[in-house]
């Protein structure tokens, strides 16, 4: 039987080849990778919280899948006849590619061996980012699946590198699971494979099928119960490939649609990525701190098996990607229906699986907005109060000029200390509308916020402001920056006012 030619450039073979190669690489290379991480004490310990596993687990898989996915790249480039058809810039910009997954894997596996602050994380991404828009995997225009198209110009970079970031943290996040963060890029790659098929584009066939090929060869290990997980290394090297591949298109018109792909293939991580965001501005915790509420944490405590969570995972990203598909090939009144449905789904699924708690949102935004409107009328109180001490003709009619706005800060005591000031005693303002603040027991039994500042005039006259408030501290960081604005007001005026 004659193999089938891919838009006369590669043959069905040849593809089933260079898949072949990277499964089998990636499998022999595993055992190594095991050994290797449990050497180096590159092992995920279980803590029972989070992690759901019992035993130690090496984390040596990102290694793995990068040897299964350059070895083929290596031999097609070297020894098949895949080379005469890729395009003339295609050497460059496999090797940008392989150096930018590299910086992406050796940050990966520093987090694993030194857990690495999220900025740091930040930086190295934007630079393995940096390294394939280098090498041409940039985004140049934008489309929407009804056929409208914009040109980015400079822009493009910008959304480039947030395009990145977004798969590299979206991957990662997903690696929740036994095979699940694996298995949704083999998905996403295989789609993928499937559309560069179509296109004929043969440099995103190669580089499909090698990760495609690999992430399978890895499953085999990965999946429930996992022997060796991806770890930060794998995961964020799988993201930048996905991220990098998807750029991948025969004209640059092309890109915009080629986005929407993994965009939706990726959407279960990013929207888990993106709630799990929500969800921590909601309840004021660091969005770099890690929490039990996944949605493959949720459907766990729904009662599903490890490997039932994990197959459900999976059928929801084959969806997308079917989704995905149909809405770049139709571009007609099935992509606004497949948009509303999705919607829906998340709208529903958001509910179901209690992933943000929703009294705890709407607290966020109401004190918020009340915060802001506070903070705005509290800055004309100091700013008009800033302006009056410009007037002012003694230290004590000074101090006066700001007790209105003392009291717009509701603050319930602030004092004025100056070293060798005529009226030695120090100025010392109490809000009429608080409680007396004499009674020290009372005073140790509620919450209390104090700041002391320090002043100095351009006479060299020493002193400082303290300030008390009593109860909620909430808006401790805004109180600061109001009392350092009093403060600024007060140096600048005791000069002109000691002379």
């Amino acid at each position: 039987m004659t193999p089938l030619i891919i838009s006369q450039t590669m043959t069905t073979n040849s593809i089933a080849t260079i898949f072949g190669i990277a499964f089998i690489s990636t499998v022999l290379a595993t055992p190594a990778a095991k050994w290797l991480g449990t050497q180096l004490g590159l092992v995920d310990n279980p803590d029972n919280y989070r992690k759901i596993h019992k035993n130690a687990i090496p984390l040596g898989g990102g290694i793995a899948v990068f040897f299964g996915f350059v070895v083929p790249i290596l031999f097609s480039v070297r020894f098949s006849d895949v080379n005469q058809f890729l395009p003339q810039d295609a050497t460059d910009m496999i090797v940008m590619l392989i150096v930018g997954g590299s910086t992406a894997l050796l940050m990966g596996l520093a987090d694993d061996l030194r857990n690495l602050k999220a900025r740091w994380k930040i930086v190295f991404q934007i630079l393995a980012a940096l390294l394939a828009y280098s090498g041409g995997f940039r985004i140049d225009s934008i489309s929407s699946p009804f056929g409208a198209s914009i040109e980015l110009g400079y822009v493009g970079f910008l959304v480039t590198m947030l395009w990145f970031l977004v798969c590299m943290n979206a991957i990662n996040l997903a690696d929740g699971l036994d095979g699940l963060s694996a298995g949704i890029g083999f998905i996403v790659s295989l789609t993928l494979l499937g559309v560069n098929i179509a296109a004929g584009n043969t440099l995103g066939i190669l580089l499909n099928a090698c990760l495609s090929g690999a992430l399978l060869g890895f499953l085999i290990f990965n999946f429930n119960p996992a022997s060796i997980f991806l770890g930060d290394s794998g995961s964020m090297f799988i993201g930048f490939l996905v991220a990098a591949i998807s750029l991948l298109t025969k004209n640059k018109a092309e890109t915009a649609t080629a986005l929407l792909i993994p965009l939706m293939a990726l959407g279960l991580p990013i929207y888990d990525m993106a709630i799990a965001i929500v969800r921590r501005w909601a309840g004021r915790n660091p969005i770099s701190v890690a929490d039990k509420r996944h949605i493959h944490h949720s459907l766990l405590s729904l009662g599903f098996s490890h490997r039932e969570t994990v197959v459900v995972l999976y059928c929801i990203s084959i969806a997308l990607c079917l989704a995905s598909v149909i809405m770049v090939l139709t571009r007609s009144q099935y992509s606004a229906l497949i948009l509303v449905l999705l919607v829906l789904a998340i709208i529903i699924g958001t509910r179901v699986l209690k992933l943000i708690n929703m009294s705890e949102l709407r607290s966020r935004l109401r004190q918020d907005h009340e915060e802001h409107l506070w903070r705005k009328a509290v800055t004309l109180d100091v700013e008009k109060a800033v302006q009056q001490a410009t007037l002012a003709n003694s230290t004590k009619e000074l101090y006066e000029c700001f007790t209105s706005a003392f009291e717009a800060l509701e603050l319930d005591k602030a004092e004025l200390h100056l070293v060798g000031d005529q009226d030695e005693a120090p100025l010392i303002w109490r809000n009429p509308q608080l409680a007396d603040l004499s009674n020290a027991k009372e005073q140790v039994e509620l919450d209390t916020w104090q700041l002391k500042l320090m002043i100095r005039s351009t006479t060299g006259t020493p002193g400082h402001l303290s300030v008390l408030k009593r109860g909620g501290i909430r808006k401790t960081k805004n109180l600061e920056i109001f009392i350092d604005r009093i403060r600024n007001a007060i140096q600048l005026r005791l000069g002109p006012i000691n002379r």
